[in-house]
């Protein structure tokens, strides 16, 4: 005989949003592991993807973990209850019209359980909503079958109430692991080619010290080789302030204006040092 499970949980999260993570895979896979079942994706096929009718069909394989009957029952052990999970929903809708639809099926025959149901949201508020589901368990065992069917009832009724908490404690989980994960690092820059250009080093601050040397050196060399002219003598030769004239050719003249070591007078054939 068919029995009939209906639930109505409060769940503390808009209706979209608990939508979306009852629609989460890896939501199913945290909620599997704290109830010692392993579930492995098989398939998934999405329709209309990117739309508001987007519609996902999933199936999954549910393994139960550990020695769950402690042995076997009537030649059934805890392996042989592997059931298979095909599950369809809209992605964005959630109404009771729209809600998702699922069917368990045991792989081992003589395992004669089978559940199907429906699942979707009311929302209560703009933060609160309630998960809905209408789950109907069939155990065709004689002599035990109703026994089944109980216990069955009793494990989807505390599933079902336990699923807020699960809800929040996976998003706790996931807020704490993106905390502790450092960035990743910044994409390498791609290669170019770079031109380096070193700049010559300035001047040294007496460059122009060194070159009024030069051109006291250049000074002495020229007036040894004008031997036409020779040095006028003046008793305050040495004096600070004091000058002497001499009388140079226009080309020599020119050099030692160049070099800041002579100044012009009033005729230009005579220069004062």
């Amino acid at each position: 005989m068919t029995r009939t499970i209906s639930s109505k949980i409060p769940v503390a999260l808009p209706a979209h949003e608990t939508w979306r993570l009852r629609c989460d895979f890896d939501l199913e896979q945290y909620i599997a592991t704290r109830g010692n079942r392993q579930l492995t994706l098989v398939s998934e096929d999405t329709s209309g993807p990117g739309t508001e009718w987007e519609q996902c069909q999933r199936q999954v394989r549910c393994e139960l973990q550990g020695d769950q009957l402690g042995g076997s029952i009537m030649g059934v052990k805890t392996s042989d209850l592997t059931s298979e999970v095909v599950s369809n929903f809209y992605v964005h809708r959630f109404g009771e019209e729209y809600g998702a639809e699922f069917w368990v099926s045991m792989l081992l025959k003589k395992v004669k359980v089978s559940l199907e149901g429906h699942q979707w949201i009311v929302p209560a508020s703009d933060v609160s909503c309630y998960l809905c589901t209408r789950v109907e368990v069939e155990a065709r065992i004689i002599g035990i079958g109703s026994l089944i069917e109980m216990q069955l009832d009793r494990q989807i009724r505390a599933s079902h109430a336990a699923f807020p908490q699960h809800v929040l404690d996976f998003l706790a989980e996931r807020a704490e692991a993106a905390e502790t994960v450092p960035p990743p690092p910044p994409p390498p820059l791609p290669p170019t080619d770079i031109e380096v250009v070193v700049a010559s080093p300035p001047p040294p601050a007496h460059a122009p010290e060194a070159c009024h040397h030069a051109g006291s050196l250049l000074l002495g060399a020229v007036l040894r080789r004008a031997r036409r002219h020779r040095v006028l003598p003046s008793k305050h030769w040495g004096t600070p302030g004091t000058t002497v004239p001499v009388r140079v050719g226009r080309r020599h003249a020119r050099v030692l204006l160049l070099f800041g070591c002579a100044s012009p007078v009033v005729d230009s054939d005579e220069i004062v040092e």
